[in-house]
C-alpha cells in the first residue's frame, strides 16, 4: 500500500469520524434531555437503541479515530492498535462487562 493509498484510507476514517461524531452529540442530546424529562418510558424500544448507541457508539468512535490516526504510522503502531481494539471489541460484548462498568460510578 502506498502513501496514496494510506491518504485514501485517511480520508474515509476521517469523513466517517465526522459522521460518527454528529450522531454521537445526537444521541446524547436525546438521551440527556429524556434523563431530565422522562419521554421515553425505559422499557420502550426506541430507549434501548439510543442507550445501546451511546454505549457501543463511543466504543466505534474511538476506534474510527484511532484507526484515522495509525494509518500514517508505522506497522508496529498498527498491531498494537489492533490488538488494543481487538480486546475492547471481545470485551465489551462480555455480559457483566457494562454491569460492572457502571458499577464503578459511585450513586
Amino acid at each position: 500500500m502506498g502513501k496514496e493509498d494510506g491518504g485514501k484510507l485517511e480520508k474515509f476514517f476521517d469523513i466517517l469520524g465526522e459522521i460518527l461524531a454528529v450522531v454521537m452529540v445526537v444521541t446524547l442530546v436525546v438521551n440527556l434531555t429524556n434523563a431530565q424529562w422522562h419521554y421515553m418510558d425505559v422499557t420502550s424500544t426506541a430507549y434501548k437503541i439510543f442507550d445501546n448507541i451511546q454505549f457501543y457508539g463511543f466504543i466505534v468512535l474511538t476506534l474510527v479515530i484511532g484507526a484515522e490516526a495509525v494509518t500514517k504510522r508505522n506497522w508496529v503502531f498498527k498491531i498494537v492498535f489492533l490488538l488494543a481494539a481487538a480486546f475492547i471489541i471481545i470485551f465489551s460484548f462480555l455480559p457483566d462487562v457494562r454491569a460492572n462498568l457502571i458499577d464503578l460510578i459511585p450513586a
